[in-house]
């Protein structure tokens, strides 16, 4: 919709108000950012996207648990274990793998029930219950692999695919185009001022980006296969061109049911030179299409050769009010006499030898007279919504047309012509390429061709094309000059919002996609949540009451296997009784009580051992149940450093310097 060299001021379009971009699948409603503030749109898409897969990860792992039957093996336990604990699926992935490969390479099998006796196969059941042991592992290190993958690439292409483009609406008070006056010759001359910087900015775009516009615009050139001009006995050289666009490429809403199809083709005329008589020594005189009607004359004055060639383009006299999808026009170009400082044998920069060389560096060649016209003949086919129009102005009638008036009328004048034509006037000395290459009249010839000039103008058309409505918001104010887009009041027509512009310093994403990211995190949370009420239910309902005893249940496995609590285990030892220190309840112990450590066996891969606690009571006595409790009971209670502040206390026995112990000391004076 835009090209590189000259995007539109920022006042020329709205940010952060919803639109409908226009795409070739349909129009996507959008929302358009400044590049500065997409930055933080994208980093906060980012931030979802990674959201969202820890929480798929976070209900896989609880599925994990619950999945597995009651009284599960040991390996089992062991795989769990590591689900519950693995918030990372790129962890649990390794970790699983690992799993996997100790089951198949080092333990084929569980150790066989104690009840077997020596020599005696495991039955069918546990070797069915090793085999699912396996497929348990293999299966989640498979998912943990595929969530981990799935969010590092979406990740990084996520946002790029809610990244949309860098369209946005144009602002309606700022789209301008200028209508045509009849009969109004000054009013024809401001509209062509008025329309010429954007045959600059075309042309400009050409010279910037024309790799890029190259692959758009087909341009053969004939060289051979048109034969000779009898009469001048010269080659007939010729070039064919085709290009494309469409509404969505011109920035229109509902663009995706309108197309264009452009093919053309152009060869040198050397027929309609007029060279009868003498020939004259101020111009060359040429009659368009054998008509002196549409005489035409290449001025080759001593003043008008000093400047460098230049381009005319002129329609077909039975062009004017045509309303059909084939247009006919010349390019006469004024390269007569024009100095160069080289030979060339282009049929528009043909050289010969000077008489007397031109002082401006001392030039020795000129370009001959009578350059042959270059007849061209372009066919425009419209299509709306795959049905052809005769032309451009038959789109108003075309049946289910959503586009506004205001932008038919637009269309209508920027079409009903060929655009290189109006491109190639407006253009006025800059539309030839050897021109712009030329400080002061004198030129390369041997550098210059025609099939060059011509290249750097189709694609400059198709670039003007393609640029029609982002030119129509860059426009400056019109003044008393009559805006299409105004209809000659001070509030836009309806059809100023039917379009928008494209810049490089806008961000646009799809509305859709800002709203689904954020609800589908918020709603695989509230799985979340759910699953965890229901599990807490469960739980609660399997609390034994009364006498009755406790017994495993599946749905105390996302508590049971996390890591805290299978630490608590470890500290209440075989028993499984709770303590005063560390209660059943509570994630983490109380303060000020011992620690145990890790550390390690001669074993050459060992995973270390965890160093238990000394036994201690399971509740700490009081000073008056301590005398009722036996002595190993005792002992076991004066051993626990968590209950030495309960116990009596006791005093120490000191020697005295003859050796007797205070104690029996006072005893003594007691006695006496």
């Amino acid at each position: 919709m835009a090209d590189i060299y000259t995007p539109p001021p920022d006042t020329s379009y709205l940010l952060t108000e919803s639109f409908y971009s226009p795409a070739d699948g349909g129009d996507v409603w959008a929302v358009a950012f400044s590049t500065g503030s997409g930055s933080f749109v994208t980093a906060a898409l980012t931030l979802i996207i990674t959201f969202i897969f820890l929480t798929i990860w976070d209900i896989i792992a609880v599925t994990a648990l619950l999945s597995v039957r009651d009284n599960p093996s040991r390996r089992r336990e062991a795989a769990m274990v590591t689900m519950s604990n693995a918030n990372d699926p790129l962890f649990a992935c390794s970790q699983m793998a690992n799993y996997v490969r100790c089951i198949i390479f080092k333990h084929r099998s569980d150790p066989p029930s104690s009840s077997l006796k020596e020599g005696e196969a495991a039955p069918d059941g546990e070797k069915a219950a090793g085999s699912w042991d396996t497929a348990y592992g293999v299966i989640f290190c498979l998912v943990a692999f595929v969530v981990f993958g799935g969010s590092t690439a979406l990740g990084v292409v996520g946002p790029s695919l809610v990244d949309i483009g860098t369209t946005a609406p144009v602002r309606p008070s700022q789209a301008r185009y200028p209508d045509v006056v009849p009969n109004a010759p000054a009013m024809s001359l401001a509209r062509f001022g008025l329309l010429a910087p954007a045959a600059m900015r075309a042309l400009g775009s050409v010279e910037a980006a024309e790799v890029t516009l190259r692959s758009r615009v087909n341009i053969i050139q004939d060289m051979t296969t048109l034969g000779t001009d009898p009469g001048s006995g010269e080659s007939i050289y010729g070039l064919r061109y085709t290009y494309s666009l469409s509404g969505v490429e011109l920035g229109l809403r509902y663009g995706a049911d309108l197309s264009l199809a452009v093919s053309g083709s152009c060869q040198t005329e050397y027929g309609w030179a007029v060279k009868s008589g003498n020939l004259s020594d101020d111009a060359d005189v040429y009659h368009l299409w054998n008509r002196e009607s549409a005489r035409v004359l290449v001025p080759i004055g001593d003043r008008d050769i000093r400047y460098a060639p230049r381009a005319s383009f002129q329609p077909h006299p039975d062009m004017d009010g045509r309303q059909g999808p084939n247009y006919e026009f010349a390019v006469v170009v004024s390269s007569a006499r024009r100095t160069s400082i080289t030979q060339g044998s282009d049929p528009w920069y043909a050289t010969e030898p000077r008489k007397t060389p031109d002082s401006r560096f001392n030039a020795t060649h000129w370009m001959k007279r009578y350059r042959p016209v270059l007849s061209c003949k372009q066919q425009d086919t419209w299509t709306h919504r795959g049905q052809p129009l005769n032309s451009i102005r038959d789109l108003v009638k075309a049946p289910g047309l959503r586009l506004a008036a205001a932008i038919v009328k637009v269309l209508e004048l920027a079409f009903t012509t060929p655009v290189v034509l109006n491109l190639g006037n407006a253009s006025g000395d800059s539309a030839l390429r050897s021109r712009t290459t030329s400080p002061n009249g004198v030129i390369d010839a041997k550098e210059s061709t025609m099939y060059a000039d011509m290249e750097r103008l189709l694609l400059a058309a198709f670039v003007a094309s393609r640029s029609t409505f982002t030119d129509a918001a860059m426009f400056p104010s019109f003044g008393q000059y009559p805006n299409i887009f105004a209809a000659g009041t001070a509030d836009p027509e309806p059809g100023a919002a039917g379009f928008v512009v494209s810049s490089p310093g806008i961000q646009t994403f799809s509305l859709a996609g800002l709203i689904i990211l954020p609800l589908l995190l918020v709603f695989l949370m509230l799985v979340r949540a759910v699953l965890g009420l229901v599990i807490k239910l469960k739980l609660k309902s399997a609390v034994p009451r009364g006498d009755d005893a406790a017994s495993p249940t599946k749905w105390a496995r996302p508590y049971s296997l996390a890591a805290p609590s299978l630490l608590r285990a470890i500290y209440e030892g075989r028993s499984g009784e709770g303590r005063d220190d560390w209660h059943c309840e509570d994630p983490v112990a109380m303060p000020g009580t011992s620690s145990s450590g890790l550390t390690l066996c001669k074993t050459r891969h060992c995973k270390a051992h965890f160093k238990a606690p000394e036994e201690c009571p399971a509740t700490c006595p009081l000073s008056e149940a301590f005398t009722a409790m036996k002595p190993e009971q005792k002992k076991q209670a004066e051993e626990c450093p968590r209950c030495t502040g309960h116990l009596p206390s006791k005093k120490p026995k000191v020697e005295d310097k003859s050796g007797a112990s205070l104690v029996a000391k006072d005893a003594a004076s007691a006695n006496s």
